[in-house]
């Protein structure tokens, strides 16, 4: 037999109901996946709260499980309720093991941190630049223009469209949904995008910014497309994950 052990510590939010109805998902593998013998969990008092053993009958079985939407279906689930999980392959015959842990530390850190902050502040800066442009509007015109009146009232939609795309994507990427990754690639690809609008009207003179906001948006810019290409890779390694 060839096996896929998937060691799991669930997080503290997970409820017994949703612990039970993951490891029926396992066991209702058996049987439709091809090449798949056996499916046998049990909770642990180590490392990790619970294993769950996918029996095959060949190594190609194994190998092609990860193709099959039940599966990972299955493991989008373990995924949402734990806290770490492994996959441990071991092979009866030749007594092999190789552990691959799947982490999704970045995936977390995104959605429950970095795209609600993100929304956040997008949201406070989009705001600030309406109320500018419709508050002090003959002000802003008077002191730099209707070039710098149209730039600020670009960018503060700009900015609301962003916050609004950072928490829709927060929902999918929690969700699992097949938009997610894309999703996430988009919100820092549109804030590149974003950056580089500000630094070109300031190189047509339609803004003016001093050296230190300059800096900081040639940095945000750089940072926006580099974290546009990691996202990609990223979840590109994930892609059977996010089914729904």
């Amino acid at each position: 037999m060839f096996h896929r052990t998937i060691c799991i510590k669930f997080s503290p939010a997970a409820t017994q109901a949703e612990i039970a109805e993951l490891l029926s998902a396992f066991q209702a593998l058996c049987g439709q996946l091809a090449g798949l013998s056996d499916v046998s969990s049990e909770f642990l008092h180590d490392e990790y709260d619970a294993g769950i053993d996918l029996a095959f009958a060949t190594e190609e079985a194994r190998r092609d499980c990860r193709m099959d939407e039940r599966y990972a279906c299955a493991m989008a689930r373990a995924q949402a309720l734990c806290a770490h999980i492994e996959c441990r392959e071991t092979d009866d015959a030749h007594g092999r093991f190789v552990s691959s842990a799947l982490p999704m530390k970045w995936h977390k850190f995104l959605i429950h941190f970095w795209l609600l902050l993100g929304a956040l502040i997008f949201l406070i800066r989009g705001f600030g630049n309406l109320l500018d442009c419709f508050d002090g509007t003959d002000a802003l015109i008077h002191a730099e223009g209707p070039p710098a009146f149209a730039v600020t009232l670009f960018a503060g939609v700009c900015l609301l469209a962003i916050a609004a795309l950072q928490l829709a994507t927060r929902v999918a990427l929690a969700r699992f949904s097949r938009k997610g990754p894309k999703m996430a690639v988009a919100v820092c690809v549109s804030m590149a995008v974003l950056d580089g609008f500000i630094l070109a009207a300031q190189q047509m003179h339609a803004v003016e910014l001093d050296a230190g906001i300059a800096g900081v948006v040639k940095m945000g810019c750089v940072v926006n497309a580099l974290l546009a290409a990691c996202n990609h890779i990223y979840y590109r390694r994930r892609a059977k994950l996010f089914v729904h």
